[in-house]
């Protein structure tokens, strides 16, 4: 068996000390602009806020409360609230919160073309199909 070189051990450290990073990362970043740019988003008027320790702080309700909005949901187990009725600045300022890590507005998208010709058969039509495949 051969000694593990220093070099190995220092290399092995320093990849496990950088997976260890608390700079949050959004790779999807680039893709939300395509979208928003396509005309394809639209925005809810409400704001997704996470929470940096996936906790929701005790004192959020009233914070947004403060800033003229209200808490929509509030997901504690995975730390995120949607809050409704802020204005943008109101928004961003939940930012400044202690324990938030990101505020994002919420948007519907469509993600299909709507389907407009859809043909339909009645239920009289399907059970005499299934009882008779060759007449069908």
């Amino acid at each position: 068996m051969k000694p593990v070189k220093f070099t190995t051990m220092l290399l092995l450290g320093a990849v496990s000390l950088s997976a260890c990073t608390d700079q949050v990362t959004n790779p999807i970043e680039p893709a939300m602009r395509s979208m928003s740019e396509s005309g394809e988003v639209q925005a809810t008027g409400k704001y997704i806020v996470m929470f940096g320790n996936q906790r929701i702080a005790k004192s959020f309700a009233g914070d947004v409360a403060k800033l003229g909005g209200t808490v929509d949901a509030s997901y504690d187990a995975i730390g995120v609230a949607v809050v409704a009725g802020l204005s943008d600045a109101a928004a961003a300022s939940l930012r400044s919160l202690n324990n938030v890590a990101n505020v994002e507005a919420d948007v519907v998208v469509q993600w299909l073309d709507p389907v407009t010709d859809l043909e339909t058969a009645s239920v009289e039509d399907v059970i005499q199909a299934t009882a008779n495949p060759a007449g069908a």
